[in-house]
C-alpha cells in the first residue's frame, strides 16, 4: 500500500497542516507503510507528477484550497497557474481515495476529480480553521480530528465509516469545550470553529469503497502525451539518453568504434 502525503508551510494557517502532515505521515510508517512525503516547498506540481511515477492508493494533501484547486507552495507555481491540483491534472488522482485538509476545494475540484476518476474525495465546501495552543492545545485537538479518518481506513474501514468517525471526533471535542467553556477562555471560539469544520467537511464519490478498492493509476501515460506531441527533432533530443547509448553499444560490436 503506498501513501503519499503532501504538505507544505507558508503562514499561520500552514502551521497546523504542516504538522498535521508530519504526525501522519510518522504514525504511517511507523505502522509500515510506504509513505511519499511532499513537504514544503517540494509540494508543487512538478513534485506530484513524479512521485505519481509510481501508484499510490491513498493521497493526503494539507494546505491551501480554493473553489477549483489545492494550491499547493503558492510561490511561485500557483500564482502563474499551476497549481499543485487543478481541473487540468485531476486525472492523476485516478483510481485514488484522495483526502484533503484544506479550504474551499469541496465546492468544485470535488466533482472534477471523481469526473476524473478518483474513488472518493474528502474535502470541504467552505472555509476551514485552525486552532490555536492556548490554555489548551487546540491545535492537536484539531488535528485529531482530521488524523482519525485515516486511521480508519488504512484499518479496513469504508470511507463513510472513516467520515463518520471524523464527526465523531468534531463532537466529542465540542462537548469538552461546552463543558469547559467557564474556565478556557478561548474555548467558545474553538467551540464554534470546530462546529463549523464539522458541517463543511464532506465526502464525495463511492463512501463504500476501502483502500483496497483502489485502482491507482501513475503519471507514466503523461511522459508518453508528452514525448509524442514532441516534433521528431525535440523527440531525438529528450531521448537521446535512450537511444545514443545503444547506437554506441552497437558499433563497438561492429567493431566500428
Amino acid at each position: 500500500m503506498r501513501i503519499l502525503v503532501s504538505y507544505d508551510l507558508e503562514d499561520i494557517a500552514t502551521t497546523s497542516t504542516y504538522k498535521f502532515g508530519y504526525l501522519i505521515s510518522e504514525y504511517l510508517e511507523s505502522k509500515g507503510f510506504n509513505v511519499t512525503r511532499l513537504d514544503g516547498i517540494k509540494c508543487t506540481r512538478d513534485f506530484l507528477f513524479l512521485s505519481l511515477l509510481d501508484a499510490k492508493n491513498l493521497v493526503i494533501y494539507a494546505g491551501h484550497g480554493v473553489e477549483d484547486a489545492l494550491v499547493g507552495f503558492s510561490f511561485p507555481n500557483y500564482w502563474i497557474g499551476r497549481p499543485f491540483v487543478g481541473f487540468d491534472n485531476a486525472d492523476w488522482l485516478s483510481g485514488k481515495i484522495v483526502y484533503t485538509i484544506a479550504c474551499l476545494s469541496g465546492r468544485k475540484l470535488a466533482k472534477k476529480v471523481i469526473e476524473s476518476g478518483a474513488i472518493a474525495y474528502f474535502g470541504a465546501i467552505d472555509i476551514m480553521y485552525v486552532g490555536f495552543p492556548m490554555e489548551r492545545n487546540y491545535m492537536d485537538d484539531f488535528i485529531e480530528t482530521w488524523i482519525e479518518p485515516i486511521i480508519q481506513l488504512i484499518n479496513g474501514k469504508t470511507v463513510k465509516e472513516a467520515y463518520d468517525s471524523y464527526i465523531k471526533k468534531c463532537n466529542y471535542f465540542i462537548e469538552l469545550y461546552k463543558s469547559n467553556i467557564d474556565k478556557w477562555p478561548n474555548a467558545d471560539w474553538h467551540l464554534h470553529a470546530l462546529e463549523h469544520n464539522r458541517d463543511v467537511f464532506k465526502v464525495f464519490g463511492d463512501k463504500n469503497a476501502t483502500l483496497k478498492d483502489t485502482k491507482p493509476t501513475t503519471t507514466k501515460i503523461e511522459v508518453f502525451k508528452t514525448l509524442l506531441s514532441l516534433s521528431p527533432i525535440a523527440l531525438a533530443v529528450v531521448t537521446a539518453p535512450i537511444w545514443v547509448p545503444l547506437i554506441k553499444k552497437e558499433l563497438e560490436k561492429r567493431g566500428i568504434l
